[in-house]
Formats: C-alpha cells, structure tokens, sequence
C-alpha cells in the first residue's frame, strides 16, 4: 500500500534529482512550491531509502505531520514532544515527559521517520547509551524479587499508587506487581513465585 503512494514520486525526475543529491550527500537541498500537505507526501518518499526528522514549527503540524506520514508509509511515525512547564517553572506535565521518553525508546528500537516542532528538538534529553541502561526487560526467565523490582521501578521515576491508573506509577502486593509502563495503553501484571515470574499480563486500565 505504501508503494501505490510513494512510487508516482519516486518516478518524477525532478525528485530523482533531489534523491540523489541526498544520497550522495550533496546537501543542504532546497526545495520550493511544495504545500503543507504535500511535504509528508515528499517525505515518505525519501524515508524508503534512509532515516527522516520532520521538523515542523508547531506541535500540531507535527501530529498532523506523523498522521499524514502514517497513511504513506503504511505505519505510524513518531512524535517527538517538547516538555510542557505548568505553572511557571514550578511544576511539569509528567504526561508529556511520558511521551517523550516513548518516543525516545521507539528510536532506541528502530524506528526511522521523527517528527518534532522546534522547541522539542531545542530540548535536552538522555544519551542513547544512558537510556539504554535505564531500561528494563522482565520476561518468564527472569530472577528477582518483587521488593528489587519495586526499588529499581523508584529508581527509574516510577510512583507507588494504589491501583495503577497511570503511566509511570506502580503497586506492591505480597508477590504481584502491577506496572503501568510508559508508553503502554494499559498495565501489567507480574505474578512472582519466590523470586523467579511466573507470568506476565496485560491488565485491563478501566476495570
């Protein structure tokens, strides 16, 4: 589907042209009379071939962006947040950060196409390597106690909350820990026997 699309493009000369330079990295290239809504068009177009950043001026162009992006190459394109400050520099908007590091992670996986406005590519953010460390996979062939999980859970920002409603929060009870990990839609639920899993599910957020 995402070749019915991009191929028409690809074909063009005057995009050849451009392809090329890129490829040979003849750059920075220009590009003059393209409209907002064909720019995503463009862009999925040379992401066939090497990773895109679609730098837009606005988080809504980059959402808008990302959907477009989605439709043309036939999978979802990251987001990638600014932080959001509420109430000066008082406090900070947790869902955002969430998202952030979601999007990071998607990167640290593979992912190639990024969008962003300015202000979230202005910001700092981990090293790919300290990200990395910072992650952890539980499987059915892991060893550790529930009280060492909940310790590196704190470690890593999670909050302690009893039931999870949230991304980024956790509970404890006896040898079930219920997390809630960032970027995930619902929370899971780690049953230990002594300290080795036993399983590992999905929970449902609503009920």
């Amino acid at each position: 589907m995402a070749d019915l699309f991009t191929a028409p493009l690809r074909a063009d000369a005057e995009f050849k042209r451009l392809a090329n330079a890129i490829r040979e990295g003849v750059t920075p290239c220009s590009v003059f009379g393209v409209s907002d809504s064909q720019k995503p068009h463009m862009t999925a177009a040379l992401a066939s071939s090497r990773p895109v950043l679609y730098v837009t001026y606005g988080p809504e162009r980059a959402e808008a962006a990302a959907n477009d992006l989605a439709v043309y190459l036939g999978r979802e394109a990251v987001v990638l947040p600014a932080r959001q400050t509420l109430l000066g520099a008082q406090m900070r908007s947790r869902e955002t950060d969430y998202q952030r590091v979601a999007a990071l992670c998607r990167l640290l996986d593979g992912e190639t196409v990024v969008c962003a406005d300015v202000e979230a590519l202005l910001q700092s953010t981990a090293r790919p390597a300290e990200l990395k460390q910072a992650r952890l996979t539980l499987d059915l062939s892991s060893h550790m106690e529930p009280v060492r999980l909940a310790e590196l859970l704190v470690r890593m920002g999670y909050i302690q909350e009893e039931p999870v409603q949230g991304q980024g929060q956790y509970a404890v009870r006896g040898g079930i820990v219920d997390i809630f990990p960032v970027g995930f839609e619902n929370p899971v639920r780690v049953e230990f026997f002594d300290d080795e899993i036993d399983s590992i599910r999905l929970l449902d957020a609503v009920t």
